[in-house]
């Protein structure tokens, strides 16, 4: 008996999946999204702590990155 009979049945006809976008500097993120998104991916994995404006090395700012992770995002979506 396969195992996912033993754990309850089948629960999904398929696995959502996405594409990994690793960036150095918005430019980059901005190409390598809009590649993804020309390949048909629906959903993007980004690495936003890797930002180019990040001045102080030893601390990482959370709040800062998310606010500029968002305004990049938005030229993103309307690509």
């Amino acid at each position: 008996m396969p195992v996912y009979e033993l754990l309850g049945g089948k629960q999904r006809d398929f696995i959502p999946c996405f594409a990994s976008v690793r960036f150095t500097m918005r430019r980059d993120l901005l190409e390598y999204s809009n590649t993804c998104i020309k390949e048909g991916w629906t959903m993007l994995r980004l690495a936003p702590a890797e930002f180019e404006s990040q001045e102080d090395k030893s601390h990482f700012d959370a709040r800062g990155s998310i606010a500029l992770l968002a305004l990049w995002l938005r030229r993103i979506i309307s690509i």
